[in-house]
């Protein structure tokens, strides 16, 4: 994550990484043949992997995986947040292709998707032998869980998270994000217009994958009707790509080695 994009060696040494590493190597592989990338002829070895996919979605599975190694997928309590994670990151993507904003690539909005509420994985391992370190029922990622958190840890996982983006070296805005997706919209305002969009982004990701039980009534109401109009997308946009992001979900839980269970990711389009 510490390397730069603004670097010209910037390709081949996020390639060196992933060359280093055969389980990395075999996972770009995959993504290039699969579903995402339909209708291609299917791709041998890395470097057309590589080409495929494109840097971007690159650096977030080199993303992915450093995770992964730091927070296990498999481990009972993490593997719901993780779940959620890469179905946020999904319907990132999915938005910001159906969008097509100047700036903001379908691969960059899945890495923000992703890593957003990387703080979540954090509090777990911090508190996993509290009574409670994680609550009991699902609270809305958008409205209440950062408050629950405050609560009874004294720190929500944006600032959990702000700190290890800081530690592991994060791009600005990919820290910023993490850091600042629970301000307010008055602390919010010194924030870049770009730094702003990505933010509802991540929420409007949140809040459809929390309420799949009725997504439609979720978007009709504040927070919803609110990020809808911010980000300029209708709510029958959003149905529309939920199915597409849930299939492209369910690939990223796979390379993982999770199963969501059909009431962990349902698709109940009202």
């Amino acid at each position: 994550m510490s390397l730069s994009q603004a670097d010209p060696a910037y390709f081949e040494q996020a390639a060196a990484i992933i060359r280093a590493d055969p389980a990395l190597s075999g996972q770009v592989i995959r993504i290039a043949n699969s579903a995402l990338y339909t209708g291609q002829a299917r791709v041998e070895n890395l470097d057309e992997a590589v080409l495929r996919v494109g840097i971007r979605m690159v650096v977030a599975t080199l993303s992915t995986e450093h995770l992964r190694r730091s927070f296990d997928p498999k481990r009972p309590g993490l593997n719901t947040i993780w779940i959620d994670a890469a179905f946020s990151a999904a319907v990132c993507r999915r938005l910001a292709t159906e969008a097509g904003w100047a700036g903001l690539p379908p691969e960059l909005a899945y890495t923000h998707g992703l890593l957003h509420d990387v703080g979540r994985l954090v509090l777990f391992d911090l508190y996993e032998s509290s009574q409670e370190s994680e609550p009991r029922e699902r609270l809305c990622p958008v409205t209440e869980l950062a408050a629950w958190e405050n609560e009874r840890f004294g720190a929500s996982h944006a600032l959990a998270g702000r700190l290890l983006a800081n530690l592991w070296g994060f791009p600005p805005d990919v820290a910023t994000v993490i850091g600042a997706h629970h301000f307010s919209d008055e602390h919010r305002a010194p924030l870049s217009d770009h730094v702003n969009r990505l933010i509802d982004l991540v929420l409007l990701a949140d809040l459809v994958v929390h309420h799949l039980d009725d997504p439609g009534a979720a978007l009709g109401r504040d927070p919803g009707d609110a990020l809808l109009a911010r980000l300029g997308f209708q709510a029958g946009q959003i149905l529309d790509a939920l199915p597409h992001a849930r299939q492209d979900m369910m690939h990223q839980v796979g390379a993982l080695g999770l199963s969501p269970s059909p009431d962990e990711a349902p698709i109940v389009l009202a």
